[in-house]
């Protein structure tokens, strides 16, 4: 059970931290591309206000990524000073998207680089020159943003199981702790069956100090064990009681047929056998007696009513007594 505990504790936990791993390098990637778009897009806006302020000086100043202005056509009209002068950075499609706002990704092969690019734009409007009704590109390494993520993933790749390790060893230690009074009361069990207290004396449990549902097990089971004693208790006198009964009437049957046995023919043999019947009676009415105590425990059958005077007076008249007796019930 202890093992069971932990790896259930150390499995859900376990997922619950992946999970947990993956959302947050999802949120966190998306948030770094956010940022990334964000200044992608307020570097298109300066290079648009600069198109229809004064016109568009080539190559284009400042840096933050690679720029290109396309006229309407979809013709290079500037560009930054990595940018390519001759053909777009994307195809017709990809600028379409980027009009409207979608970004796009482009591989680093194409400005002669390894890394990959995300592209966003703005279109420009009448009255920019040259540059009216085309767009301009902004394309952005996502170094940065991989680079981060990867630094991410690696604290994930070794602290989860580090922090897995930590909490299956602190759950095997505090199951053990929880299970220890349950083992405890196994090898209380295991002693109790194993060695019976000397001089027939009640045996108990151990019962934990803590006031949990251990200790309430182990003083409900203890109670249980007291009444089991008790009634082998009730049950060893009762057994002692039926021998010593019967002891007297084989006693005397026993007596009787060796004297018998013994001066055959001084014996009235009618006499005797009428003695001894007695005493097999008497022995017959105890074993009654006994089948009635031993149904005591099953249950309650139908109740009928007793005429106690009539029983009394069946019992007296049953027995031989010296001295005559009445009997009166009311």
């Amino acid at each position: 059970m202890r093992a069971r505990l932990t790896l259930a504790a150390t499995a859900a936990l376990g997922a619950a931290l992946v999970v947990a791993a993956v959302v947050v390098l999802v949120l966190v990637r998306a948030s770094l591309v956010g940022a990334l778009d964000d200044a992608a897009d307020m570097r298109a806006a300066e290079v648009v206000a600069l198109a229809g302020a004064r016109g568009l000086p080539d190559p284009l100043p400042g840096t933050g990524g690679v720029v290109q202005v396309l006229d309407a056509e979809e013709r290079v009209l500037a560009s930054s000073a990595v940018g390519d002068r001759l053909a777009p950075l994307v195809g017709p499609a990809a600028v379409a998207d980027v009009r409207q706002g979608r970004p796009v990704l482009l591989d680093g092969a194409r400005l002669g680089s390894s890394e990959r690019f995300r592209v966003v734009g703005r279109p420009v409007g009448a009255g920019a020159g040259p540059a009216s009704g085309g767009t301009v590109l902004v394309a952005t390494s996502l170094s940065d943003v991989e680079r981060a993520v990867g630094v991410l993933r690696g604290v994930a790749l070794l602290g989860v199981p580090a922090l897995l390790a930590v909490v299956a060893l602190l759950a095997w230690r505090v199951t053990g702790s929880a299970l220890a009074p349950v083992e405890s009361l196994r090898r209380g069990a295991e002693e109790l069956v194993a060695s019976p207290a000397p001089g027939g004396a009640a045996r108990t449990l151990p019962v934990p100090g803590s006031r949990d549902e251990v200790a309430r097990l182990a003083t409900t089971l203890n109670d249980v064990l007291a009444r089991l004693h008790g009634a082998g208790e009730r049950q060893r006198l009762f057994v002692g009681d039926a021998a010593h009964e019967l002891r007297s009437p084989l006693g005397s049957l026993r007596t009787q047929l060796e004297v018998a046995l013994a001066h055959p023919r001084a014996q009235r043999w009618p006499e005797v056998a009428a003695d001894c019947l007695a005493d097999v009676e008497r022995m017959g009415v105890l074993v009654e007696d006994l089948l009635v105590l031993a149904r005591l425990d099953e249950p309650a059958g139908g109740r009928q009513l007793v005429d106690l005077g009539a029983l009394a007076a069946e019992v007296v008249g049953e027995r031989a007594w010296p001295v005559p007796v009445r009997v009166a019930a009311e």
